[in-house]
This record gives structure tokens, sequence and C-alpha cells, in this order.
């Protein structure tokens, strides 16, 4: 419990959203209500409140819990709940983890490694900066890409049990990535064959309308003549 300049007493809670982790400030009021949704790991749904500029994260800004604002809890989330529970993490083929794409619901799977894809630097969601390598991988029934967090490298061609991974969107595709509590075992092959990677781009046709062409010569005798169209 913290108390504000106007003595105004207040707490702080974490609300994970479908994309992002949420900062919110909430009336000390609303207390019992937050304390029990934590406890029951209930979703719910906030409506009437306010936005503050972060004091802990420049440029983002904090949700504010008031008088004014409603808390109903909601029967299901598009995007699975954070948590990490060893008692509920299941071990899915490749497939089944493409048929129930929730976010952020961790499973197990065994996968081969097929291709690395990128290597090259970036920002986790706590806003840490680490290495970053996207892998193809594949089993016997489908393929998806694989971000590995963190000094771990994939050696190809491999087999690999991954554990507590994250399953993401990306783009409009089902993705895999590793977190804070994943492990990584090389496994004997599981399988002679896999599927096959599928490159995940997007066509766009129309027809083109208009456009500005410009070139520039010199004459080979004389440097200042010069023309452009």
């Amino acid at each position: 419990m913290m108390e504000g300049g106007n003595r105004h007493k207040y707490f702080t809670v974490m609300l994970q959203e479908a994309t992002r982790n949420s900062r919110v400030v909430v009336d000390v009021q609303h207390h019992h209500m937050f304390e029990s949704a934590e406890k029951d790991r209930s979703p719910i749904r906030l409506c009437g409140v306010g936005f503050s500029p972060s004091r802990q994260k420049k440029g983002e800004m904090d949700i504010v819990v008031n008088v004014s604002t409603t808390l109903t809890c909601v029967r299901k989330l598009k995007f699975a709940f954070d948590v990490y529970t060893h008692d509920i993490v299941q071990h899915w083929t490749v497939q089944q983890i493409i048929n129930d794409p929730r976010e952020y619901q961790r499973v197990n799977v065994t996968v081969k490694v097929v291709q690395l894809v990128e290597d090259r630097q970036g920002m986790t969601r706590s806003n840490q900066r680490l290495q970053r390598r996207s892998y193809d991988v594949a089993d016997q029934t489908c393929s998806l890409s694989l971000t590995v967090w963190g000094g771990d490298v994939l050696e190809i061609g491999k087999w690999y049990t991954i554990k507590n991974a994250s399953v993401r969107q990306f783009d409009g595709y089902t993705c895999l990535s590793t977190t804070s509590q994943s492990s990584l075992t090389i496994v004997l092959d599981v399988s002679i064959t896999v599927a096959q990677p599928v490159d995940n781009f997007t066509v766009k046709e129309g027809e083109i309308v208009t456009a500005d062409v410009k070139v520039s010569t010199m004459c080979s005798i004389l440097q200042n003549c010069k023309s452009e169209v």
C-alpha cells in the first residue's frame, strides 16, 4: 500500500493484456476486489478507467482505477494466463499447438530444428536486451517458428524437447518462444521425416497506377553537361 502526495492511499497491480503487461494504479477501496481476482485467477474486464503518464516507464501510460471504475469477471480470455505451473503444462504436437493457439499458454513439445532463420539482439517483454535466435522447427505433424532467448544455440538437424515454451502470435502466425522457465534438452531422433517449413509471406496483388522516374546523365566530354528527365 502506498500514499500519494495528497495522502491518498493506493496500490499497484500488474494486468496481463493480450499483447502486453500494464501497470494499474488502484484506489484503495478496490483492494479486496483485485485481491480476490488474483487469488481465484479470475479473468476481469475494467470499464471507466483513466490513464496517467507512468512514473516507472518513460513514454508509457499507467491504467488508473478510481471510484468510477467498474470491475466485472469474464468467462474466458482469448489468450492464456501467463503462469508457471508444472502440473498444467501438457506435451503437445506442433499441430495441436496450431489448433489451439491461445497466446501465452505454456506447452512442452519435441521438435527437430530445420534451419536458423535469424540471429540478432532483441527486447523481451520485461524490457531486457538478450540475444534472439529464430529457428524453423517441425515434427511429423506440422512446422512453426521457435524463438530462443539468451545464450542457447540449437544444432541444425537435431531433435529437442522444449519444456515450458510460450505460445505467441506474430503477424497472424502461431509461433513458440522460450522464457526464463524454459528448458531445452537434446534427444534421440524421433522420426526420419518431418513436415516442411512454410514460408510466412503474404502475397499482395494490385495495379500500378503511377510511378515517378528520374534519370540523370553526365556528358562524357563536357563534365558540366548534365541533363535530367
